[in-house]
């Protein structure tokens, strides 16, 4: 965003409350008798005359807290690069493996949607293509290349929260940027690289674009104005191809960029249209390039069942209610942290001096130091950018209940946008020239930075994941592989899996499944309202997901039986588990013990992410008929 700078020294009234010879016209009459204009509304913000005691006590303050930012700085760069340097050894497991493996099976020439069964939008794989392909173009190991884009996700993220908070905020931007990142790795190594990490940076991005164009918005620039408006269009656009709930982010800000597009004076439809129009190009254009890509591997008419029949299936599985999604989108530190931040909003409301709506413009009611020809506090600009922000926030909270699982990585955009407005607000607090607001902002700061920070971070430095299940899988794979070791294994190994950690095994292996099954929720029927105590539908009325997930597989199976099968403990995500997810299914479970002997049983201790653990079953040498 445009920022004006001070022009001057304090601005002090007359006994008519202008400047020393400003007329009420807005003119100043120079020494040499010429008359250069300046702004009407520039006496509105010329503060009385005040004593040099009070100038003291002023410069003493704005220096505290500028030596206090550098400071918070420094503790909040130092806990990144902690917790960076402990993640840097991070196995590449959970959803990211899952991903990365279903780009391999890409890689070997099968179809998504139609050879692959995911419910993965076509976004959602570019981060793990990328990795792959720098992987293999650099020779690293993809693990690290992974670990390495997650670091990168989390900077662009930071970067383009210092964008929106502006030059005249930049600690409200390094303290959202830095929290988010300590904030994304508490959540531990399964989370890292997740899909709504990337969308949340997108989205960022999108939100900074918007507010860039505000000033040109008022000038009438069409052109660059345009461009900025058009991509803006296509960052939402690109994060919807990750997740379609994001699209709320086009649908709900296009009024406030309607409103920008008209100008002071409302504007023209013409010119409305135009910025409208640009905004939906933008946005069309990751949805064309994704159609083109299904074009070529001649998988649409796959990905509109999967957004007809799986995908909703998915969405009603295992679904939390209503107040507890609401009482999960906040972990206790960030509730906490939303407590000072209404505190803070109230008394600014209260102390009069602190409006909300200068908050992103860059004003700074409670400073005597007056920056002449500022905007007048509560124009349109400024609520809009104002609402954006909120607005941000507030479909972040709705994109994570939408959704109904209540997971850690999903409230990602929610955090973001909140931790965003709440530096920016502590920031406007500490800059009255009232105590409580001033008080209630250093509170807020420091809670952040001198709680929340290393907090995250121990969590960080005690993070792991059960890779014993993995290794486990690997070895009892290698053994039944005999001499040709993983060029046995491919194509002839199937998981009956999703988060336990199978297909993890097979993509350190480099080893395809013998069919595109990666979802095995797809083949064993649950109940669909989220509760363990629902009735399962019966067997005559299965859900038209799972009836086509099991017919898929079938065919597979019996065209090509593969040689081992892994099936683990647990149903994902709402059970049951000690593999009685088999009798769901009985033609599996009577073609199971017809043509597959047991040959490993191993238990762990439940982990994160469920129940872990595996079977390991052996085809016999007779053949189904």
């Amino acid at each position: 965003m445009s920022e004006c700078r001070p022009r001057g020294g304090i601005i002090e009234r007359n006994s008519n409350g202008l400047d020393p010879g400003t007329s009420r016209a807005g003119k100043r009459q120079k020494n040499d008798g010429t008359v250069s204009r300046q702004p009407a509304d520039t006496a509105e913000y010329a503060l009385p005359a005040t004593s040099r005691a009070g100038l003291a006590g002023l410069t003493r303050w704005e220096h505290w807290r500028h030596t206090s930012a550098l400071l918070a700085t420094v503790v909040l760069a130092a806990c990144a690069m902690a917790a960076s340097w402990s993640s840097r050894h991070w196995p590449l497991v959970n959803d990211a493996a899952l991903m990365h493996y279903v780009v391999l099976l890409m890689q070997a020439g099968m179809t998504p949607y139609r050879d692959i069964g995911d419910i993965n939008l076509p976004g959602a794989y570019v981060p793990e293509w990328i990795s792959t392909l720098l992987a293999r173009t650099l020779g690293l190991c993809l693990a690290s290349v992974w670990r390495l884009m997650d670091l990168a996700a989390v900077v662009l993220a930071g970067l383009a929260m210092l964008r929106i908070a502006g030059r005249s905020r930049w600690f409200a931007g390094v303290f959202a940027g830095t929290l988010f990142a300590l904030y994304h790795g508490r959540d531990g190594i399964g989370q890292a690289g997740q899909r709504d990490l990337w969308l949340t940076m997108l989205l960022l991005w999108a939100v900074a674009v918007l507010h860039s164009a505000w000033p040109e918005t008022h000038n009438r620039t069409t052109g660059r104005w345009q461009g900025k408006i058009f991509g803006f269009g296509l960052l939402v656009g690109a994060a919807t191809m990750i997740k379609p709930f994001e699209a709320m982010f086009l649908v709900c800000l296009l009024p406030w960029l309607a409103r920008a597009a008209g100008g002071p004076a409302g504007g023209t439809a013409l010119f409305r249209g135009r910025a409208l129009g640009m905004a939906a190009a933008g946005f069309s254009l990751p949805l064309l390039l994704a159609g083109c890509f299904l074009a070529h591997w001649g998988a649409l008419g796959a990905l509109a069942f999967v957004l007809r029949v799986d995908l909703p299936y998915h969405v009603l599985l295992a679904r939390v209610p209503f107040w507890q999604l609401l009482r999960a989108s906040s972990i206790a530190s960030v509730a906490k942290l939303e407590l000072l931040l209404v505190a803070c909003w109230v008394a600014c409301r209260i102390a009069g001096r602190v409006q909300l709506s200068g908050i992103l413009s860059g004003s700074r009611p409670g400073d005597l130091h007056r920056r002449p020809g500022f905007p007048k506090p509560g124009s349109s600009r400024d609520r809009a950018c104002e609402r954006t922000l909120l607005l941000a926030v507030l479909l972040g909270l709705v994109s994570f209940v939408a959704q109904g699982k209540g997971f850690p990585y999903q409230r990602y955009p929610f955090v973001a946008f909140l931790l965003l407005y709440s530096g920016l607000q502590f920031t406007a607090a500490v800059r009255s020239n009232r105590q409580l607001p001033r008080a209630l902002g250093v509170a807020g700061f420091g809670f952040g930075v001198l709680l929340m920070a290393p907090s995250y971070l121990r969590a960080v430095e005690k993070a792991q994941w059960s890779t014993p299940t993995i290794a486990a899988m690997e070895q009892a794979l290698l053994r039944e592989a005999g001499p040709q070791g993983v060029r046995a294994l491919d194509g002839e190994v199937q998981c009956l899996d999703l988060i336990t950690g199978c297909t993890d095994a097979l993509l350190h292996l480099g080893a395809r499944e013998a069919t595109g099954t990666v979802y095995d929720e797809f083949l064993f029927p649950q109940a669909l309202a989220g509760s363990r105590g629902e009735t399962l539908p019966p067997p005559g009325d299965l859900p038209a997901a799972v009836l086509h997930g099991q017919q898929q597989f079938r065919e597979a199976l019996e065209a090509h039986p593969p040689r081992d099968l892994i099936i683990t403990e647990w149903l994902f995500p709402q059970g049951p588990g000690r593999y009685r997810k088999l009798e769901l299914w009985p033609w599996f479970h009577a073609y199971l013990a017809a043509h597959y002997r047991l040959a490993e049983q191993h238990d762990f201790v439940r982990a994160e992410n469920g129940p872990m653990g595996f079977r390991l079953y052996v085809r016999r040498d007779e053949t189904f008929r």
